[in-house]
């Protein structure tokens, strides 16, 4: 099986950017769908994390898939997804709130999450730093 993986880093409020590429243009199709779900699930993670006043220093959210085939092909699909949220944390007495926010993302809040567990088994990571 052919494994992509995109990740998406927020440093400063609202500012994403694209880690595991050096731009949208090296993306082909089959990343853009994971790019989208990395996006969403980090727009969501704002919102809750804003919602419940917590502020962090950063996170990263990192979606892989494993492809049907050994290479690209225009038939291949994904079987399965990795969802990997790496969350930095400015306060330790945050660390419930913050563990909330990403399981409410994670199952709940975003949409293109909740796809790719219709399309494939779907893992979660959570790490939480301070």
């Amino acid at each position: 099986m052919l494994n992509y993986r995109v990740s998406v880093r927020r440093d400063e409020p609202v500012k994403f950017k694209l880690q595991s590429h050096a731009d949208m243009t090296a993306l082909n199709p089959k990343e853009m769908m994971l790019y989208s779900a990395a996006m969403c699930a980090a727009y969501t993670l704002e919102y809750y994390l804003k919602r419940a006043r917590v502020q962090v220093k950063g996170f990263e959210i990192e979606v892989s898939g494993n492809l049907s085939t050994e290479t690209l092909q225009a038939q291949a699909y994904y079987t399965d997804f990795k969802v990997v949220y790496r969350v930095e944390g400015e306060d330790p007495a945050t660390n419930e709130a913050i563990s909330e926010a990403v399981l409410n993302t994670h199952n709940e809040g975003c949409g293109l999450i909740r796809m790719l567990k219709m399309i494939g088994a779907t893992e979660s990571e959570i790490s939480i730093t301070f």
